[in-house]
Parts: C-alpha cells; sequence; structure tokens
C-alpha cells in the first residue's frame, strides 16, 4: 500500500506532500508539518524518515490493507478497485481557505506509482481571493487537466462554488477519459461540488448549520434542497 498526501492554505500558498510512502499511519499530518519546513514534497523513504525524525506514529505497511481487500487477496480474487481518496476544504474565522487530500492510490498500482492527491493544481488547491477546491478520480486525467486549479480559477466573477465546480467537471469530460469529482469553498463560505461517476459521498456543514449535510450523489443533494424549497413554501 502506497500513500500520498498533500496539504496547501491560501494565505501565503504554503503547502506539504508526501507520496508513495509506506508505514505512515496518518500521512496528512505529515504533509502538515513539512508545510512548515523545505523541502516542499518528500517521497518513499525520505518521507518516511523525516516522520520518524519528527515522531509521528508509524505502522506496518500491512496494517493499511482492510480485512475486505486482504479477503479477496487470499482467495485470489480481484481486489475491488473502489475511491480510495479523501478530501477536505476548509474556511477558518480569519479567513484562510485550506486544501488537503490524501490516498491509498487505486488497486494493484505499480510500486512507486504518484497520482494527482498530492500534485498542487491537481488533487488540491487553494488561493485566497476565489477558493479551495480538493479532487479524487482518475489521477492520471486529473493531471493534464490540473483540475484543483482549473476549478479554483473557475471562481472568478465571484461565480458560485456548484456553478464552477459543474463547469469544471464538463472541462474534463471534454479534454480526458476517465472519471473525476472535485469540492470547492469559496472565501464566502459557499460550498459547491461536482462528479462524472456514479457517485461521490460528500458531507459539508456551515456555520449556519447545525448538522452536516451528507450525500452520494450530486441529484440527492438536488432533490433536498426542491424539498426543502416545496416546504418552505408551504
Amino acid at each position: 500500500m502506497y500513500l500520498d498526501a498533500a496539504m496547501i492554505e491560501s494565505k501565503t500558498l504554503a503547502w506539504g506532500g508526501v507520496v508513495a510512502v509506506r508505514g505512515l499511519s496518518h500521512p496528512i499530518s505529515v504533509a502538515r508539518k513539512i508545510m512548515e519546513e523545505k523541502p516542499r514534497l518528500l517521497a518513499s523513504e525520505g518521507a518516511e524518515r523525516f516522520a520518524r525524525d519528527h515522531g509521528f506514529q508509524m505502522c506496518k505497511p500491512t496494517d493499511l490493507i482492510d480485512y475486505e481487500q486482504r479477503q479477496h487477496f487470499e482467495k485470489q480474487e480481484a481486489v475491488i478497485d473502489r475511491p480510495a481518496t479523501v478530501g477536505c476544504v476548509a474556511l477558518d474565522a480569519n479567513g484562510i481557505l485550506v486544501a488537503g487530500t490524501s490516498t491509498g492510490g487505486v488497486a494493484n498500482q505499480p510500486p512507486g506509482r504518484v497520482g494527482d492527491s498530492a500534485l498542487v493544481g491537481c488533487g488540491l488547491y487553494a488561493d485566497g481571493q476565489l477558493g479551495a477546491c480538493s479532487t479524487t478520480g482518475d489521477g492520471e486525467s486529473i493531471i493534464p487537466v490540473v483540475l484543483a486549479k482549473t476549478a479554483v480559477d473557475l471562481l472568478s466573477g465571484d461565480r458560485h462554488p456548484d456553478e464552477a465546480a459543474q463547469m469544471a467537471s464538463e472541462i474534463f469530460k471534454q479534454k480526458v477519459t476517465g472519471e473525476a469529482g472535485c469540492i470547492l469553498l469559496d472565501p464566502q463560505g459557499r460550498v459547491g461540488w461536482a462528479h462524472n461517476s456514479q457517485g461521490m459521498a460528500v458531507a459539508y456543514i456551515t456555520s449556519a448549520m447545525d448538522k452536516p449535510a451528507v450525500f452520494t450523489r450530486k441529484e440527492s443533494e438536488l432533490y433536498s434542497q426542491k424539498d426543502l424549497l416545496v416546504s418552505r413554501s408551504n
């Protein structure tokens, strides 16, 4: 199991990332620490050495294989190639935007393979004037489209994050084949997301909400909003 992770903040564009690492329990925490130092991107044994030197929790690489994957492997069955990426975007009380992305890659990936998740502009991006984005999907297709940066740039002109995310998804489909999704947050705290896959699990909460909104497909959110409008009109 090879892991990639990265984080970026909008005020100074400080960022940090690790790629092709094994034996790190929380690679995103290591990426956060690297933000404070240079170089910004550490790979493989160098990243693992950095983590050990800074007291981060280490583990056996086999500990990162979940039960279901292990069962398929032991039965010599094909490993399920399901999404293994977790991304987040956040806005704090000082107006600073942050994006973070962490992944276990794809099933049966070759040793040392690096996807989009830890690459600034591809798997994540943040701009204090526009917004922050994290992506998921087929890294080999996301990278040439520079999907996270593309989505953030589309926030210009006070465009709503939902519209920008959908536009970025359309650009992705026009230029490459594959599946991808993105989550977006702007300096006003507005949320947006889109995907061209069958589903994408998303949860978000704002200061005006008393509990998170949770969805597995964009259509579910649209139906929920429609029902809310109907109930208010009644």
